[in-house]
């Protein structure tokens, strides 16, 4: 393990294990990527005026990542990355504004990479802006953010910058877990006495109980974490795996999220790509 802090692999190593049941995958086949195409035209109209919009989530997206990723090679209705990765943005919905509010949108992008082993993952974006581009590309760059830098160290086989925690699996050799940057609301207290609300092990550590089955198989699994302490003390969470509601998670994050010191508002979310080691997988990365 790379990038470790003081003693973070022995505090995870002792929830590992504690499980009482293994929580069972979900069915990935009933939860295909419900985008519905990457170019729209959209008509609005409101009591004082109507518009009109026209939207290329392909362009959007590139300008998003170009900070990241540089210039990437547009391909039809995804964009060709140099290190191999395929991101294909797509609407799933939008709801126009009432007076004095923004669209929101929902968007998915579908990741794809010659060494992941699988066909490709997909992530949700929620989104709000004052137009049908703004809420989009805020998603976008959001998304960007967190869950494209796990996936770019995802492609890499060492020189991680990010932290990343390896686990033996017997018959399964060594398998990878790259976290992205926490990103939220943060109190001003520690989340444990030892570890910064921030610290990108806690989320993972938190519901890690729920996910032998990810770590204890062949497959690359992008996961997503998310928890919140509302006003009045109310914890919320979601958990999904290659973008499908992943409940048990979830229950455990709103028990991690209940442990937060504090009783302010707090939000934190994640991105995290569990993964075989391509070191023993066989598969060159790309820098």
């Amino acid at each position: 393990m790379s990038n470790d802090r003081d003693g973070m692999f022995d505090r995870i190593k002792k929830l590992f294990g504690k499980s009482d049941k293994p929580a069972p995958l979900p069915d990935f086949t009933a939860f295909p990527n419900p985008g519905i195409g990457s170019r729209l035209t959209v008509a609005f109209a409101s009591d004082l005026r109507t518009w009109e919009e026209k939207v290329d989530l392909v362009d959007l997206l590139a300008t998003s990542v170009a900070e990241s990723l540089g210039p990437c090679e547009c391909e039809d209705d995804r964009l060709a990355v140099a290190n191999g990765l395929i991101l294909k943005p797509q609407l799933v919905s939008f709801k126009p504004p009432a007076e004095g509010e923004e669209i929101r949108t929902s968007t998915t992008i579908e990741v794809s990479h010659p060494h992941f082993g699988v066909g490709a993952v997909f992530e949700w974006q929620h989104s709000t802006g004052a137009t049908l581009s703004d809420a989009i590309t805020s998603g976008f760059a959001e998304w960007a953010q967190v869950d494209l830098r796990a996936l770019i160290e995802a492609v890499k086989s060492d020189a991680l910058e990010l932290t990343y925690l390896t686990f033996g699996m017997p018959g399964r050799g060594r398998r990878r877990v790259v976290l992205s940057p926490v990103i939220g609301v943060f109190s001003d207290t520690s989340s444990d006495g030892e570890h910064a609300s921030g610290c990108p092990c806690c989320m993972f550590s938190g519901c890690i109980n729920t996910m032998h089955a990810v770590l204890d198989s062949d497959r690359l699994y992008g996961v997503r974490l998310y928890a919140a302490r509302m006003p009045g003390g109310e914890v919320m969470a979601d958990c999904r795996i290659n973008g499908a509601d992943f409940p048990a998670g979830a229950a455990a994050l709103r028990r991690y999220a209940a442990s937060w010191p504090g009783d302010g508002v707090e939000t934190r979310k994640q991105y995290v790509v569990v993964q075989t080691d391509p070191k023993e997988s066989g598969l060159a990365s790309s820098p």
